[in-house]
């Protein structure tokens, strides 16, 4: 009993020993000299265009232990717009020691533009055919790149068999949190058309004030065969403003006494910039 209790102080004092030694290891090799992130200013502006590690300009790092650390830094978060195309970025880098540095600044992107939506075919179907207009909506984003899965359909008054003229209300929204929506005009007829009236876009994007000449996107006008037929015989109409921001839907129609078609096309009127 004597030994044993004589065994179990020795255990103890060389335990405390071997604690005391980690602990003197420990704080000789603890590193306390944090890294620190500056930038030459405090809203750096780029373009859309610019390559991914523009983002990274103006910037430094740098650790009393591990010298320069620039090459190190990340982006360890990015906000919603502030404002139109402007951001703001939280960097961070990391030493040997894994000690780190913050900082935040603004990030303004000059050329930006809001989602643009564009569509591959007319908006026009016979009645009792599918509404498949979903499929050829694409939408492309100055940031993201293609975002058309993230569509999302607001409002819908198809009635794919009765005759008519439906609105189609769609919105995308990009990782920036910018918000883009545009309404389509889409029509169910009895027949199909006899005559083909192709536009180059079905979605024309052009901004306040700017000047708007419809002959420009008619593509071609033919026959089931693809025949040419006269395109002096097309007429276009619509409400288009191009002073007020909007959506507007322009009619392509084409009529000859025995051969008949028309396409419409979206107009979205953006605001003018600056």
């Amino acid at each position: 009993m004597r030994y044993l209790r004589i065994f179990t102080v020795i255990a103890f004092v060389l335990s405390l020993l071997l604690a005391g030694w980690a602990n003197y290891r420990y704080n000789r090799n603890l590193n306390t000299d944090y890294p620190e992130i500056t930038s030459t200013v405090d809203l750096l502006e780029i373009s859309v265009q610019d390559p991914p590690e523009a983002i990274y300009r103006d910037l430094h790092a740098q650790d009393a232990t591990d010298g320069d650390l620039t090459e190190q830094i990340m982006v360890a978060s990015t906000s919603h717009f502030l404002e139109p195309g402007t951001v703001r970025v939280k960097y961070v880098v990391f030493d040997s020691h894994n000690n780190s540095a913050t900082l935040t600044r603004k990030v303004h992107y000059t050329d930006y533009v809001p989602p643009v939506f564009s569509l591959e075919k007319a908006p026009v179907y016979t009645t009792g055919s599918s509404f498949d207009i979903i499929d050829h909506i694409r939408v492309e984003d100055c940031i993201d790149g293609d975002i058309s899965d993230h569509i999302r359909v607001i409002s819908n008054m198809v009635n794919n068999f009765s005759v008519g003229n439906y609105p189609v209300v769609l919105e995308v929204s990009n990782s920036c949190g910018d918000t883009s929506q545009i309404t389509l005009w889409v029509t169910y007829e009895n027949k199909e058309s006899t005559a083909v009236v192709k536009l180059h876009q079905y979605i024309v994007y052009v901004q306040q004030g700017q000047q708007f000449e419809p002959m420009q996107w008619l593509a071609a006008v033919t026959d089931r065969n693809a025949t040419a037929l006269d395109v002096e015989k097309i007429e276009v109409q619509g409400n288009l403003d191009t002073n007020k921001p909007g959506c507007y839907q322009l009619v392509y129609s084409y009529q000859d006494g025995t051969l008949s078609g028309y396409a419409p096309l979206t107009v979205v009127v953006t605001e003018r910039q600056g």
